[in-house]
């Protein structure tokens, strides 16, 4: 799967979310440390060629994050080619303000959700 992932990772986009549920869902049954660190490989793997749609799949987990969730964000921080990217692409996340129900009305509520990210920069 390995091999797959490194040689058809770049035409795999749409498929990325399915592929990401699917090692989510085992990754609490497998407690074998080999079988873990492939599905932790894994993901590190579709990051390398989908870096911006694996971010967005382990930030759209519940907080607080499980210790599966943790290990993947791990992974990504402990990869030398990724971890410089994947802290560039978060600081992005921070800086641009999201948009829930609704939009941020005034330049004080801009300014009170600017205000909470920044902490979050200064790590």
């Amino acid at each position: 799967m390995k091999i797959i992932l490194k040689e058809c990772g770049d035409a795999m986009l749409d498929k990325v979310p399915d592929i990401l549920a699917i090692l989510y869902r085992h990754m609490p049954t497998i407690q074998e440390g080999s079988l873990r660190q492939f599905l932790v490989e894994a993901v590190s793997i579709l990051a390398h060629h989908h870096q911006e749609a694996v971010i967005s799949s382990l930030l759209s987990k519940r907080l607080p994050m499980d210790s599966d969730t943790a290990e993947q964000w791990r992974s990504l921080g402990g990869d030398p080619l990724l971890a410089t990217q994947v802290l560039r692409a978060l600081i992005e996340k921070i800086k641009t303000p999201t948009r829930t129900e609704g939009s941020i009305a005034s330049e004080t509520e801009m300014d009170r959700h600017l205000a909470a990210a920044e902490p979050l920069l200064v790590s």
